[in-house]
């Protein structure tokens, strides 16, 4: 088990660096498909809500930055929701923001960053898939959903 613990705390490598969005208007519309069907899910006076909450849940960021270190690992969000989040590379949850996080690395491969709270969470798992090419894969998951919301984007580095 002393490789799974080297291997969560090592830096980001090959995904350090800043990413532009690229998916186009297609992921987009694939994401807002999303969103309208796990909204069309509820029922019709509580539709408007669900729907405004999951938007603001599924927010596509113009650029992430992920950076770190030995110890820890930061992401910094701009164009869509501006914020940043950090944590210890070693996969040990922290407070961010409400929820309990967790920063899971493995290196020159995936991040995973799970936030939960009591009220359901959220995974994003960011994927190198060519030397500057990366997808980030969504899940949103609650109690009042009857099945997780899931989309991908992808991102360019820049």
């Amino acid at each position: 088990m002393w490789w799974i613990a080297s291997a969560l705390a090592a830096p980001p490598g090959s995904l350090a660096g800043t990413w532009v969005y690229s998916g186009g208007e297609t992921e987009k519309a694939a994401r807002d498909a999303a969103v309208e069907a796990t909204a069309a899910t509820f029922n019709f006076a509580f539709r408007p809500i669900a729907r405004g909450k999951l938007a603001k849940v599924a927010v596509h960021d113009e650029t992430i930055t992920i950076d770190g270190d030995d110890e820890s690992v930061v992401l910094v969000f701009r164009g869509g929701n501006d914020r940043e989040s950090r944590g210890p590379s070693s996969g040990e949850p922290v407070d961010v923001r409400g929820a309990a996080v967790r920063f899971e690395l493995v290196p020159d491969k995936t991040l995973t960053v799970t936030g939960e709270t009591s009220d359901g969470g959220k995974k994003s798992v960011y994927t190198l898939t060519g030397p500057s090419t990366m997808k980030v894969s969504y899940e949103v998951w609650s109690g009042m959903l009857s099945e997780p919301m899931r989309w991908t984007l992808s991102y360019t580095r820049k």
